[in-house]
């Protein structure tokens, strides 16, 4: 399907959200009669059951409103390239659609067409504890697409299956108008998972906005061996992008990075494969102290091709994301050095630190106090 038919189409759509918007404030909410107020110990301003309408809830509530999705609810449509059907389209500012995290909500869209199930058209938006689910999209179908600032996508489990497509992407701008300058978007705690072309996209593809910060952290992203692609599509609203991954768990085989940025961090994650692909043709990209599923760390694991650099070196010698970082790197042969080295941490004293170094070599973990004490530390 042609960009252009579904840029106009969503322009469409996107002012008649903010016209009903309009009357909706204006006092005809009522009239609608899909809104039940919230019992839930003032957390919910509005609360959504089975049956009802999510999107017509969300323009309804008005700006700063937290939108709760009825416990164990479940929201399907099948949506077409013509018809986006129940698709979330949210266009107030400071929404929090959220739901039970113990017995969450779920939003599925069946449909083969190039919509998202949710799609952020508003600064500070917040989604949480969702079940979030895509199946059958055609390019263009993500779960949660991210146009505008300060997102915070949490706590959600993402699934579904888009060969063509990223299960998350962040972008910038409305379809007609990608002049925005996004900043603070933060992805936590999500599992994302199933068949997707990306687990994880960021893509600048038209100008002239820019994309400047975005965060991953605590995530778990198993999504059909596939992992992420960072596209700029020559738009250069990436290239001083600040991207940090860290703290998450990847079983995603390949990273596609094609920005000039020098600021994309990946560090501290679990990258548990038996192959790595970085296709990267320009930026640097640090992906130090992870954990590679061994303690010979990168070897034989990552596959860096391009003209990019990538930086692995030292890596993690344990599964701990939060252990010493050491791997890699030569030992110590002086109290200088087991000062200044990063290895003091490891022993109790410097020349400890050199002398134990020689008989063990690197290791992850430092011996506990007693068995220092008693002059005999040994590898936990």
């Amino acid at each position: 399907m042609p960009h252009n038919f579904y840029y106009g189409l969503m322009r469409e759509r996107f002012n008649k959200l903010t016209m009903l918007t309009i009357a909706l404030l204006f006092g005809l909410s009522a009239a609608i009669g899909i809104i039940t107020p919230a019992t839930a110990a003032g957390h919910c301003d509005v609360t959504v059951n089975q049956g009802e309408s999510v999107n017509d809830a969300i323009l309804a509530a008005g700006n700063n409103k937290t939108v709760c999705l009825a416990a164990g609810a479940i929201f399907e449509w099948s949506s077409t390239n013509s018809d986006p059907a129940e698709l979330i389209t949210i266009t107030n500012e400071g929404i929090t659609l959220t739901t039970d995290a113990s017995n969450p909500a779920t939003l599925t869209d069946n449909g083969a067409s190039f919509f998202p199930v949710i799609e952020i058209f508003a600064n500070g938006a917040t989604i949480e504890n969702l079940n979030l689910v895509r199946n059958n999209a055609t390019s263009g179908g993500q779960v949660i697409a991210s146009r505008k600032s300060n997102a915070l996508i949490q706590n959600n489990n993402i699934s579904g299956m888009n060969n063509l497509s990223p299960a998350v992407t962040i972008d910038h701008g409305i379809p007609g108008d990608y002049s925005d300058t996004v900043s603070n978007i933060q992805l936590l705690n999500n599992d994302i998972s199933g068949e997707f072309a990306w687990g994880f996209g960021i893509r600048s593809e038209n100008g002239p906005g820019v994309i400047n910060d975005v965060t991953l952290t605590g995530n778990v992203i198993s999504t059909n061996n596939t992992g992420f692609i960072f596209d700029s599509n020559n738009s250069g609203g990436l290239n001083n992008a600040d991207i940090s991954m860290s703290g998450n768990t990847f079983t995603g085989s390949r990273l596609f990075n094609n920005t000039s940025s020098t600021t994309i961090d990946i560090v501290r994650n679990s990258i548990d494969v038996s192959a790595f692909t970085v296709s990267t043709s320009a930026g640097v990209i640090d992906m130090t102290c992870n954990w590679w599923g061994t303690a010979n760390g990168p070897d034989g694991v990552l596959i860096v091709s391009g003209n990019g650099k990538v930086t692995s070196t030292p890596w993690l010698t344990s599964s701990n994301l939060n252990g010493h970082c050491v791997g890699g790197l030569a030992g110590p042969t002086n109290a200088e050095e087991c000062r200044n080295g990063g290895w003091e941490g490891f022993f109790l004293t410097e020349e400890r630190c050199v002398s134990e170094f020689e008989k063990q070599q690197v290791r992850s973990d430092a011996p506990s106090r007693e068995q220092a004490r008693a002059g005999a530390p040994t590898r936990r």
